[in-house]
């Protein structure tokens, strides 16, 4: 992009603009990306869906779902 005015680099910068959005677009429809509606709604929530993942053969119905969210310093 050196030697090149702002005028000529403008049809770039446009293309690249909209190649992004496709991309976005395309991952919003397949539910991956931002404000997924697979995201968790809080700590306990999170809790259960790694539970799940790692196939932990704990009931849901039994789970205490203590978990405390540790912050920096503790």
């Amino acid at each position: 992009m050196w030697g090149y005015g702002v005028k000529e680099v403008e049809p770039y910068v446009e293309f690249i603009g909209r190649d992004i959005l496709f991309r976005e677009a395309v991952l919003g429809v397949l539910g991956i990306g931002k404000g997924s509606k697979n995201e968790p709604a809080n700590l306990q929530d999170s809790f259960c869906v790694a539970c799940k993942i790692a196939k932990k053969d704990i009931d849901c119905n039994n789970c205490s779902k203590s978990v405390r969210e540790l912050k920096e310093g503790e």
